[in-house]
């Protein structure tokens, strides 16, 4: 079992999309373990998750550079996360996409790759704490901060 330290707990910002009856996202902090990760984001009652590969590749960074975890642990983790969703790949049509979003709504490089990951997904809420709680994207998808108590 992968711990996360708990000061670095919130360095993970695994910002993700599932597709339940509605389509929303969600962030996820101190990560633990799969039962815990699960409970979190609610997977036992809500269904399938989709994140996408430019989340993968923050977390493994993380991982990297701020908990100092080995490249087996970091596939350890990694594994937890894919055993619970569904993977959006980072396709030209997602790269396109967050151009014109980067352009549009001013947000960076690797957060546009996200939103248009959201976008392609069917998505209508993503959850994080780094963008404009309340802003709508693309006619179709809202920013929520899920630690916002406003």
């Amino acid at each position: 079992m992968i711990r996360v330290p708990s000061q670095y707990a919130r360095s993970l910002d695994l910002r993700c999309c599932w597709s339940v009856f509605e389509h929303s996202a969600v962030s996820c902090r101190q990560i633990s373990s799969s039962v815990e990760m699960k409970r979190m984001v609610g997977v036992k009652s809500c269904g399938f998750i989709d994140i996408s590969v430019q989340v993968l590749n923050e977390v493994a960074h993380v991982c990297v550079r701020k908990l100092k975890m080995s490249w087996e642990e970091i596939a350890e983790f990694l594994d937890i996360v894919r055993s619970f969703c569904k993977i959006v790949p980072l396709t030209v049509e997602v790269h396109d996409r967050a151009r014109l979003i980067a352009e549009r709504y001013r947000l960076s490089f690797y957060d546009s790759c996200i939103v248009a990951a959201a976008v392609i997904a069917g998505c209508r809420t993503l959850y994080s704490e780094d963008m404009n709680h309340g802003q709508m994207l693309e006619d179709s998808l809202v920013i929520k901060n899920p630690f916002s108590y406003v």
